[in-house]
């Protein structure tokens, strides 16, 4: 495995972490919304 190869592995793991997170905010907002 290249080093390249290494760093882009470790930025799409990343990405998926990041979208994730951004998922599971918005998910939030969605509910307070709902509640409102």
């Amino acid at each position: 495995m290249s080093i390249i190869g290494q760093w882009k592995d470790k930025m799409e793991n990343g990405n998926k972490l990041n979208n994730s997170q951004a998922n599971s905010i918005g998910i939030e907002r969605e509910r307070e919304r709902e509640r409102q």
